[in-house]
């Protein structure tokens, strides 16, 4: 489970690099329609990345998944070439305010310490849930497990390609916040779920649930660093340290639960995750300020 971490931190390493080629290529008001684009665009490529992989690695050898990813980062670095002068960052002299907000500041900005605070404890709870799900379905399912736990990585996949847009446009309507809360609502009840389900089959739409999570979380932590950059940026340095959250909670969470489920049972554990999820749930709703929309930048 531990080995799954530096692979997530590198995921999210590229996708806020993503994020700050979005801020060049398109307007601040179609931001957030646009990353919530990506979203979907990334869920699609994962999920048909890891049916060819597995398809390779079962019908040829393991060993030519590893040349199948080598080959599939030809068309993406092709595509990224092809950006190159597309994207207009205006010039920092033609910038209005400071250019450059002093490291110091971000650190201590209340916003992003309340993000960052929901974005570890939604970790906390959510990065254990599929590991120890997968060690329950093996259990009960042990001929089927292995088509069982492809379904519940592929099903919440698609779910984030189908909401990652509609996420986009509803955080114009509602804020940043309200869509985090509905995203955040789905940890606990899916922990508290899968604590209390049996059947191996029945974990599917559980984790379905993860899809809802998924495409809110990928669509916020870009926008939310974006909005409170602003013109200072630092947009990168942000990204940064949320991706460092992200994988310290990740790997305390599954450190944690692995211990919990260990010696009290799976069930203790999903009722401890769903416990860090209600916190997640809590500070997002009191702690977390609603951030201000991106200016745009002339």
């Amino acid at each position: 489970m531990l080995a799954q971490v530096p692979a997530g931190l590198l995921v999210d390493l590229l996708r806020s690099k993503a994020a700050a080629l979005t801020l060049g290529l398109v307007s601040a008001a179609a931001l957030a329609e646009r990353l919530g684009r990506n979203a979907r665009y990334a869920a699609i490529g994962s999920a048909v990345g890891a049916g060819l992989m597995g398809a390779c690695g079962t019908w040829v050898s393991t060993r030519a998944v590893f040349w199948l990813a080598a080959l599939l980062c030809v068309p993406a670095l092709l595509a990224l070439r092809s950006l190159g002068r597309q994207i207009a960052v205006p010039p920092p002299a033609k910038l209005s305010g400071p250019t450059r907000e002093a490291v110091r500041d971000v650190l201590l900005d209340r916003r992003l310490l309340a993000y960052v605070a929901c974005t570890i404890l939604y970790h906390l709870s959510n990065a254990a849930m599929l590991p120890l799900a997968g060690v329950e379905i093996t259990k009960r399912a042990a001929q089927n497990a292995n088509l069982i736990i492809a379904a519940c990585i592929l099903v919440p996949q698609m779910l984030v390609a189908l909401l990652s847009p509609l996420a986009g446009r509803a955080v114009e309507r509602w804020g940043r916040r309200g869509v985090l809360l509905v995203g955040f609502c789905a940890l606990p009840a899916r922990a508290l779920l899968l604590a209390v389900v049996t059947d191996p089959l029945w974990i599917i739409p559980v984790q379905a649930l993860d899809g809802l999570g998924g495409a809110v979380f990928g669509v916020i932590t870009p926008l939310v660093a974006a909005d409170i950059s602003g013109r200072g940026g630092r947009f990168n340095l942000r990204m940064g340290i949320l991706g460092l959250a992200i994988g310290v909670a990740a790997t305390v969470s599954n450190t944690v639960a692995g211990a919990i489920a260990s010696s009290l049972g799976a069930q203790t554990a999903f009722i401890a995750l769903a416990l860090a999820g209600i916190c997640a749930v809590m500070t997002a709703g009191f702690a977390m300020p609603e951030a201000q929309p991106l200016m745009a930048v002339a």
